[in-house]
C-alpha cells in the first residue's frame, strides 16, 4: 500500500513551533483551538501556519528514490532476510534520495531536524535548513528523465512490491494492452514527479526557506 508524502516550504520562524508536541504547537497558534485528538491537531497546525508557505502533496515517491539509488535497488533485490543476516549497515543515500525521502543523514554535512508537531502516526516530519535545501535543490536539478528511465523496469518494480505499484497479474496475455498502458503512465508519472520536486526545491532555495518532508 502506498502512502502520501508531502513537502512543505516555510520560513525559519516556523521551525521552533513545529519542534513541539502537536497539542502544544496548536495551542501556541490558537488558544481556543478545539482538538479531539493528536492527529486532528496536526492537520489544524498545517491549516493555521502563518506567513508564506507552500505545500506539495504527492503519491508515495519511494519508486522515484528507488530509481535514483543503486543501493536501494540492491537491498530490495536481496530481500529482508538476507539484509538481516548480512548485518551490513545501509549506505548513506545520495542527496536526491535524501531530498525525496526526507530522512536524517549525518554525513556530508547533511542532517535533518525532527518535527514532532508533524506526525500523523507515520513518523515525525523532518526539516532541512536553507543551506541544505540549496544543496538538495542543486543535486535534484542535475537529474534528467533519462537518469530515471535508465533503471526503469516495470515488471521488476511490481514484483518487488515497490510502493506505488500494483501486484502483477498472472494473465499477462489477456492484459497485454492494459499492462502497456500502465507502464506508459508509470513512466510519465515518475518524470512528472521529478519535475514537480525540482521546481519545488528550486522555489524554496530561491526564497531561503526550510523544506519539511512528512507522511500522512
Amino acid at each position: 500500500m502506498s502512502m502520501a508524502v508531502s513537502y512543505l516550504r516555510v520560513a525559519a520562524d516556523h521551525i521552533e513551533l513545529l519542534q513541539k508536541d502537536p497539542i502544544d504547537a496548536l495551542h501556541d497558534l490558537n488558544l481556543n483551538a478545539y482538538y479531539p485528538d493528536r492527529y486532528t491537531a496536526v492537520g489544524l497546525i498545517l491549516q493555521n501556519l502563518p506567513g508564506h508557505t507552500e505545500e506539495l502533496n504527492m503519491n508515495d515517491t519511494t519508486w522515484l528514490a528507488w530509481l535514483l539509488s543503486p543501493e536501494m535497488r540492491e537491498e530490495k533485490r536481496r530481500g529482508l532476510l538476507a539484509r538481516l543476516l548480512h548485518k551490513a549497515p545501509s549506505p548513506a543515500p545520495n542527496l536526491p534520495v535524501v531530498a525525496i525521502l526526507g530522512k536524517a543523514v549525518a554525513s556530508d554535512g547533511i542532517d535533518s531536524i525532527r518535527l514532532p508537531a508533524l506526525d500523523f502516526g507515520l513518523g515525525e516530519g523532518r526539516a532541512f535548513d536553507p543551506t541544505t535545501v540549496q544543496k538538495l535543490s542543486t543535486a535534484l536539478s542535475q537529474i534528467i528523465p533519462d537518469d530515471l528511465l535508465r533503471s526503469f523496469d516495470h515488471d521488476a518494480m511490481q514484483r518487488f512490491g515497490l510502493s506505488g505499484f500494483n501486484v502483477p497479474s498472472f494473465y499477462k496475455e489477456e492484459r497485454r494492452e492494459e499492462r502497456t498502458r500502465e507502464e506508459r503512465l508509470a513512466r510519465e508519472s515518475v518524470i512528472d514527479e521529478l519535475w514537480e520536486l525540482q521546481e519545488f526545491y528550486c522555489r524554496a532555495a530561491a526564497s531561503g526557506q526550510y523544506v519539511i518532508v512528512y507522511r500522512g
